[in-house]
């Protein structure tokens, strides 16, 4: 009987496979035996379990694939399946959401569902994602578990509001826990808010607990790359423990990214796009491979590589700030002012979902993300002549780093394009005690200053536009 499944799933199935390679016709009559055999619907998704196991060994994405959604269809129960499913990034878009309409969940209720939903990244946004376990919480009374935890833990993260993010991962660190997907999520959040001593001591705590685990050499791998930031020498440590880290399973999408980063401190952009490229055949469901990989060809000036792949990573997840963030960049970068303007206006709507503060105050979103996408927004509205606009965004980028030269460049540009030139002068002045070598406040400021008639504002804005900012 076994052979007969082996010979259905390799060659019988051919009619019902979908475009990546999974045999379906056969489902009912796989069904029907464990039904004559009887088997639970927990018995048959853990075998359904053990051979996706077994093919995810052999490297067979689509099969792997194929096997656990069939476990989830016959026990929506199977935590194990959606987790792997979920952590590997295994589904595309269009996948999820098949999955979550295929469920038969009459015998649970609408909540499984919804936790379906909020689990897998790219059916709903942050806020809906935040939103969503709310509900499973107030109206159906689900406790505050670790993984409804995460949930709202990863969503604040997708949404740049870390410091929210740390303080719900942290009590379950703090308890000794040892929830895979909270561990990483705040590695990486201790990472982006340049916190080494708790990155060092996590790390350190770990290595202690479980040496060798793929967990504890990617924390470590963080906290070397944190590290590189200031001493060039900490990168060839952080690219040694992200590697140990992916040799113990090739799935482990965060190591990938870790070892591309340690390159991209290098400037090695062969090698980073190499890493990325490796990682997509074991993640084929991540938005993160293509968007980092749009960012690096935008930082080496490949336009329009960088904006097929920012496509690419929108198709998968059309919810992340990010994805629109870089598009922006990308349409500002070939022309196309008016794509930019409605991408970077697109980031504040996600943004503004679920809680308006996180673009008005600067505790409920991290500034190495809000700061450009104001400077960048006042860049498109000064292109689109609507100077008003583009004078309040520079505005708040200033309030969010008041040290920061260019965007008091950009300010001053913007007021002489007005023909407000006392102000102009006035605001390239503040530029220039801040960084007395920023040629274009120095150059705008001399014609300004020499009152001459004749300045030629596209040449002024054509030496702006390279400082168009992406992080």
């Amino acid at each position: 009987e076994g052979e007969k499944e082996g010979k259905e799933e390799e060659g019988g199935g051919r009619e019902g496979r979908d475009e990546r390679g999974r045999g379906s016709e056969h489902e009912d009559d796989r069904r029907e035996r464990e039904e004559k055999m009887g088997m639970t619907a927990s018995i048959a998704a853990a075998i359904c379990v053990v051979r996706a196991k077994a093919h995810s060994l052999q490297m067979n994405i689509a099969k792997c694939v194929y096997w656990y959604t069939a476990a989830l269809k016959r026990d929506a129960l199977c935590t194990e399946a959606l987790d792997v499913l979920c952590s590997h990034y295994l589904l595309s878009k269009a996948e999820q959401l098949k999955l979550v309409d295929s469920l038969d969940t009459k015998d649970y209720g609408e909540w499984l569902r919804m936790l379906y939903q909020v689990k897998l990244p790219a059916v709903l946004s942050p806020a809906a994602r935040l939103a969503t376990a709310k509900k499973l919480k107030v109206e159906y009374g689900m406790k505050q578990t670790h993984d409804l935890t995460y949930v709202e833990a990863r969503a604040c993260s997708d949404r740049f509001d870390l410091t929210r993010s740390l303080s719900l991962t942290t009590p379950v660190i703090n308890k000794g826990v040892m929830h895979e997907d909270c561990i990483i999520l705040h590695a990486i959040t201790l990472y982006r808010l340049d916190k080494e001593p708790e990155l060092y001591l996590l790390g350190h705590k770990l290595s202690e607990d479980y040496p060798n685990s793929q967990i504890g050499l990617f924390v470590v791998g963080c906290y070397y790359l944190l590290q590189a930031k200031k001493n060039d020498s900490r990168t060839k440590r952080a690219l040694v423990y992200f590697e140990k880290s992916v040799s113990k399973s090739w799935y482990f999408l965060p190591g990938w990214m870790g070892y591309a980063f340690a390159y991209a401190l290098k400037s090695s952009t062969d090698e980073v796009l190499r890493a990325y490229s490796r990682a997509e055949r074991f993640a084929p469901g991540s938005h993160y491979l293509p968007l980092c990989t749009g960012m690096e060809y935008l930082a080496t000036n490949q336009v329009a590589l960088a904006f097929r792949y920012l496509k690419l990573a929108k198709s998968l997840c059309s919810t992340d700030p990010m994805v629109h963030h870089e598009l922006g960049i990308a349409a500002y970068r070939m022309g196309e002012v008016e794509k930019a303007a409605s991408h970077l206006t697109r980031v504040l709507d996600l943004l503004r979902q679920y809680d308006d503060r996180i673009v008005d105050e600067r505790d409920y979103c991290h500034v190495d993300f809000l700061e450009p996408l104001y400077c960048n927004l006042g860049h498109v509205m000064r292109r689109r002549e609507c100077y008003s606009e583009a004078v309040e965004y520079f505005k708040r980028a200033i309030a969010l780093r008041p040290k920061h030269a260019a965007n008091y460049s950009a300010l001053g540009l913007t007021y002489a394009m007005m023909g407000s030139d006392a102000l102009a002068i006035d605001v390239l002045h503040t530029a220039l005690s801040l960084s007395p070598f920023e040629k274009y406040a120095s150059e705008l400021l001399d014609k300004l200053m020499n009152w001459m008639a004749d300045v030629n504002v596209d040449e002024a804005v054509g030496m702006m536009t390279s400082s168009f900012s992406c992080i």
